[in-house]
């Protein structure tokens, strides 16, 4: 087989690239004449785009000399031969045709304009950009290059050398006295923790701020607090200037609840005063929500509304699930952002990136991300907000509070981002033994995480089995239907509604289906893929309740969205739960906040069983107890940050499903995604 249709085969056959990524491949070569040369190039180019897929917006010599590694062909060899079941073609070949495309690459290096007008050097000035950026060590797309540069040298630099004088101790003082003690929305007896009133502080003192933690650590509480002490320290700041945005619809909403359950604890809590104070919260219930497309206004053709050009007319800007916004997107939406506009990105630094390329989070907490106890403040910045928060009770010890300054060795490899940076530390939701195996996990220990999944003190909630097959799936499946609070909410929503009866007991039982437990995988296909365990899921539960519908939906089954509904207001990922109406037969309801949405069949498109769910699809969501089931043979899905975004979907327990060969493989392989932003302290 000729080498570029046998690279070609390998890339598509493996899933390293798809049928879209080899029509661009072609039309690209189409820029230059001769056969041999465009051959040539379209082994780059696939190369090129196979490392894009995996996320990597610029690769260097090693990304791309990745996918031909002996283990690496192996590993998917082995992969496809068990799916498919034949052993592929282009083993044997590929491992002959290493040396040879590791020529070719070297010769791009050494003359980047090799395949001109293609391929060039970074331009200067004004002069025309190629298709494809090479300089002395990377490639990649000139779209991901602009948008990096732009980042690098300019938007990032900008907001991080703003050093505007902090505002006045005796103006922070009282606003964080108001947000966190006279007016706090939490419980009595309850407090924040000192790092989450540092974030408030910090957000006042610089205009560009990352708030990052773990599940259950309180950040989406934070940005109310956050956004309520901007609008106490500066009055020209106006709550309907200020937007709530994030990359998808379903984690636009999910803040947005979060905000009017503290605004309406807050409103519950007013004593009928006109206190000015009180008056600038409540001002907050006009504060946009938006997905960061439709903030930006994209067109149908790829290109924003507002831009360098036309500017937002926002002076605050939250971006919410930060880890999932790609490289171009953040760079279009730090375009449009005016030069005075505060920017909050809020997210986990240590959860799985945007599927899209850049992992722009990832990149800018990177000098903290390995150190304990998240340390990312100097000594002056840390003084000033232990001073500013002196009045206010806080939950945490002072050795809790010395963590976060950057001292000896770590002050060393401090970055242009010291104090800009909040790790939040305290959970307030998972347990102690799941946190502990999720730092493990993070460390990329995995002796320890074996011995915690080991220790009997931790077995209530932290688990582990190596059988092998779907009989371990299918017992953790049996032992949930039955439960009897699950089976209690499967009468709930198996039983006809009547649209004039109250759906309280409806969202209970909704809420209980949903969020109790989930089995989640990594792969679709396969014995214990996604599909497969929907299947048994289905067959057991439609036995247990002992429905006859002969339709594929009914009542009970829990179903994902996959792809969003605007007009709706539901959102990719979504999940809901099919019921049955005394009038209009099969519905579908949606928990939001504290009641429901009820929608026909007929309105939702492209929604699937919600069982078991791939972790991707599961990101942002918290369930009791999950299953998680590792794949029986090596994958290279198996990273660390998706072990690590798996086990913390569980609040109470996660078991772990699979052979410790596999898990330690995974958990000492780091996804790192090469080309991504780079600033110099």
């Amino acid at each position: 087989m000729e080498l570029t249709s046998m690279l070609q085969q390998y890339l598509v056959e493996s899933r390293q690239i798809d049928a879209l990524a080899v029509r661009q491949a072609e039309f690209i070569c189409r820029s230059i004449t001769g056969v041999q040369p465009a051959k040539e190039l379209k082994i780059i180019c696939l190369l090129v785009l196979s490392v894009l897929q995996k996320g990597s917006p610029r690769a260097d010599r090693s990304a791309l000399r990745e996918p031909l590694d002996t283990e690496t062909i192996q590993l998917h060899a082995a992969t496809w031969a068990a799916d498919n079941y034949r052993d592929p073609d282009w083993v044997a070949g590929l491992e002959r045709a290493s040396f040879q495309i590791g020529t070719l690459l070297e010769n791009l290096f050494s003359n980047p304009s090799h395949y001109a007008p293609v391929t060039a050097a970074p331009p200067s000035g004004d002069s025309p950009w190629p298709v494809l950026v090479v300089d002395q060590n990377r490639i990649g797309f000139s779209s991901f290059w602009c948008s990096a540069n732009k980042l690098e040298q300019e938007y990032l630099p900008q907001l991080l050398s703003d050093c505007t004088a902090p505002p006045p101790e005796s103006n922070m003082k009282k606003a964080l006295t108001h947000v966190f003690k006279q007016r706090s929305f939490l419980d009595n007896g309850k407090y924040f923790h000192f790092r989450q009133i540092a974030a408030a502080a910090l957000a006042c003192h610089n205009r560009f701020c990352i708030l990052s933690g773990g599940p259950g650590t309180g950040k989406t509480s934070v940005v109310l607090q956050v956004l309520r002490t901007l609008l106490q320290v500066y009055p020209e700041i106006s709550a309907d200037r200020i937007v709530l945005c994030a990359p998808t619809g379903r984690a636009k909403a999910r803040l947005g609840e979060s905000i009017d359950n503290g605004l309406a604890t807050l409103l519950r809590q007013n004593d009928g005063s006109d206190n000015e104070m009180d008056i600038r919260d409540n001002t907050l219930a006009a504060l946009h929500r938006k997905t960061i497309h439709s903030l930006l206004g994209q067109r149908p053709d790829g290109s924003f509304k507002y831009n360098r050009d036309r500017k937002l007319p926002f002076q605050v800007v939250v971006v919410d699930e930060s880890s999932m916004v790609p490289l171009n997107l953040f760079a279009a939406l730090l375009d449009a952002c005016t030069d005075n506009c505060r920017i909050l990105l809020v997210g986990d630094m240590h959860q799985l990136p945007s599927v899209d390329a850049g992992a722009v989070l990832g990149d800018l907490t990177g000098s903290f991300s390995d150190v304990p106890g998240y340390p990312s403040l100097s000594m002056p910045v840390f003084t000033w907000i232990k001073e500013v928060i002196a009045d206010i009770t806080v939950d945490g010890n002072n050795d809790e509070k010395e963590s976060m300054i950057l001292l000896g060795a770590d002050s060393e490899n401090a970055d242009c981002l010291t104090d800009h940076v909040i790790v939040l530390t305290h959970s307030y939701r998972s347990s102690k033994a799941i946190l502990t195996l999720a730092e493990a996990v993070n460390n990329g220990d995995f002796s320890v995480a074996m011995k915690a999944l080991r220790d009997p003190a931790c077995q209530e909630n932290i688990g582990f089995s190596s059988k092998a097959g779907i009989e371990p799936v299918i017992e953790w499946l049996n032992l949930r239907f039955q439960q009897e609070t699950v089976m209690d909410a499967y009468s709930q929503v198996t039983r006809k509604y009547d649209a004039s009866e109250s759906t309280s007991e409806l969202v209970d039982a909704a809420r209980t289906l949903l969020h109790s437990s989930a089995v989640l995988t990594l792969t679709h296909d396969g014995e214990r893929g996604r599909k497969a365990i929907n299947q048994h899921a289905e067959q057991l539960l439609r036995k247990k309740l002992k429905t006859s519908e002969n339709h594929r939906l009914f009542p009970g089954m829990p179903i994902i969205l996959g792809v969003n509904h605007h007009d709706l207001d539901l959102y990719n990922g979504d999940l809901g739960i099919i019921i049955r109406t005394a009038a209009e037969g099969l519905k579908a309801i949606f928990p939001r906040g504290n009641a429901i949405q009820i929608v026909s069949l007929d309105r939702l498109r492209d929604f699937e069983p919600a069982f078991a769910l791939t972790v991707h699809k599961a990101q942002g969501s918290e369930f009791d107890k999950v299953l998680f089931v590792l794949p029986e043979k090596k994958s290279p899905l198996l990273t660390r940050q998706i072990i690590y975004t798996a086990i913390t979907r569980a609040k109470i327990k996660v078991h772990i499903l699979g052979t410790e060969a596999i898990l330690k493989k995974a958990i000492e392989n780091r996804e790192q995604r090469v080309g991504g932003i780079e600033i110099q302290g």
